[in-house]
């Protein structure tokens, strides 16, 4: 098994025969209210027998706010976050994840959204993050 966990949003898990690949277990506590992708995650309980993996299960969850708590999804919430997640398998799937054009893709996917998301609520937030960012970035 293996699990990644850079990813601030909950990635799609792999399965082959010997094993399985968590590509990104996200942040399940990224206050980041301005898009659900940021407040939702995935709790992932791995069974193994005889030292060999058998099986998995996702347990979507998501952070709310007022007051501040961690909450499993069920129903329709429950239901979009897993189909979203089984399309990005998919996906991965069909394409190596390792190509450089899909890292490019991703990387350029990754720049829109958040531009296109600028202006929606807590706008300072995001200045603060993009200020951290570029200070990380000074010599």
């Amino acid at each position: 098994m293996v699990a990644v966990h850079h990813s601030h949003v909950f990635q799609p898990i792999l399965v082959d025969d010997g094993g399985m690949t968590c590509c990104g277990l996200g942040d399940i506590f990224m206050d980041l209210f301005w898009h659900p992708a940021f407040v939702t995650s995935a709790l992932v309980t791995v069974e193994f027998r005889d030292a060999k993996f058998e099986s998995y299960q996702v347990l979507p969850m998501s952070l709310r706010s007022n007051p501040l708590r961690l909450e499993a999804l069920s129903g329709f919430e429950r239901a979009t976050f897993l189909e979203g997640l089984q399309e990005r398998t998919d996906t991965l799937a069909i394409r190596a994840p390792d190509s450089a054009p899909l890292v490019e893709y991703l990387a350029f996917r990754k720049l829109v959204f958040f531009l296109r998301h600028v202006g929606v609520g807590h706008t300072g937030d995001k200045f603060r993050f993009l200020r951290q960012k570029l200070i990380a970035r000074l010599p």
